[in-house]
Order: structure tokens, then C-alpha cells, then sequence
């Protein structure tokens, strides 16, 4: 079955909770390059190793037609650019969006998820989605992309994703640390970023 599936990355909740996995300070407006490479790799390799040959998902022989990455980040226009070429170079289309420092929460991020979900839903473009979050605040989208017929999996750190989000979805996959050479990218962040205080969020 050749279905097509669309991959929906919250980029700047996914750097945040791969932080607090491993324990280190993160500003996700501004991610170090290695913080972005172990973010890639496991998004690669949660679909090519892990979703792709899981019969839950439904979606065995699909294939993947966009991948997205949804973020904010911080400085100069410049450093936009770098980061969307370096989300390009990896194959993710990149929504980002500028954040002035002093600019309080960003929900441009969770609009621009569910505009996209919801347009290439309504023209029919897909028939599985991934969406890589865990915030409680997706809970109407996936009701409303799953009345188009579309079967959604939601995949997240377990520990840090709301149950009403898990069990809104049609399969809740939980996302590790992991993709070929992990533990090096993850020593290597872990020397050079200070350590997450104890009970700091």
C-alpha cells in the first residue's frame, strides 16, 4: 500500500525535551549545531527504523512526502537563514518564525502546526500523519485531522507528553535518544552545556 505520510516536527518543544533527557540546559531559540544534528537523527530514525515497518501505524510500504519542522528562533535574520539551510540540507521544510527576546511565549508555532495539518488534510495530500509533540494544546487538532479519515501518530518523550494527547491519537509511539552515533553527540553536549538544575523544569 503506497499511502502518503507527513511528518509535523514541534522543532522547538523536541530541542526542549531532548534537553531535559539528557540533562542539560537548552535554548531552543538558539541550538547549538550538535543539539540539532541528535535532533535530526532522531526523528530519521524515527520513522525509518522504528514507524515505517509498524503495522499499528497502518503505513507499511507509505512513504514519506514532506517532512516539516515548526520553531522560533533568536538573532539576526542571518542566523535564520543558516538554520533553515541547515533544516533544508536535512530534508525538513522549515517554518520558522523570529522571536524577540523580550517577546513572551510563542504560539505562532502551535498555529503554524495545525494550519499546515489542516490544509494538506482538507486537499487530501496525506493519509498518515506524525506529529512530534506532547503538548496538550494539540489535542483538538488531532480530533479535527482525524474526521478527514487521516490516522495519526503522536510521538513524544512518554514522561513529558499530557495522556490526553496519547490517547487522542490513533497510536502513541514513545521517542527515545537514539540513531547511530547518539551516545558521542550526546557526550559531546553534555561537556560542553551546564548541567539542568535539580527540579528545574
Amino acid at each position: 500500500m503506497d499511502e502518503r505520510v507527513m511528518i509535523f516536527v514541534d522543532g522547538s518543544n523536541l530541542l526542549r525535551g531532548i534537553g531535559q533527557e539528557i540533562n542539560i540546559k537548552v535554548n531552543s531559540l538558539k541550538p547549538p549545531d550538535d543539539l540539532l544534528s541528535l535532533a535530526y537523527m532522531i526523528v530519521d530514525s524515527l520513522w525509518s527504523i522504528r514507524l515505517s515497518t509498524d503495522p499499528r501505524v497502518g503505513a507499511i510500504g507509505g512513504r514519506v512526502i514532506r517532512r516539516y519542522w515548526f520553531g522560533s528562533f533568536e538573532g539576526s535574520e542571518e542566523d535564520g537563514i543558516r538554520l533553515r539551510e541547515s533544516l533544508r540540507r536535512r530534508d525538513f521544510e522549515p517554518v520558522l518564525f523570529h522571536k524577540p527576546k523580550q517577546q513572551g511565549k510563542e504560539k505562532r508555532v502551535d498555529l503554524a502546526i495545525a494550519r499546515e495539518m489542516l490544509l494538506n488534510a482538507f486537499q487530501h495530500n496525506y493519509q498518515v500523519a506524525v506529529l512530534v509533540a506532547g503538548d496538550e494544546d494539540y489535542l483538538d487538532l488531532v480530533q479535527d485531522i482525524k474526521r478527514f479519515g487521516i490516522r495519526v501518530t503522536g510521538s513524544f518523550f512518554s514522561n513529558r507528553t499530557s495522556p490526553k494527547l496519547t490517547l487522542a491519537v490513533d497510536y502513541f509511539h514513545e521517542l527515545h535518544i537514539w540513531g547511530i552515533g547518539h551516545k558521542e553527540l550526546v557526550a559531546k553536549l553534555q561537556e560542553n552545556n551546564p548541567s539542568l538544575k535539580s527540579g528545574e523544569p
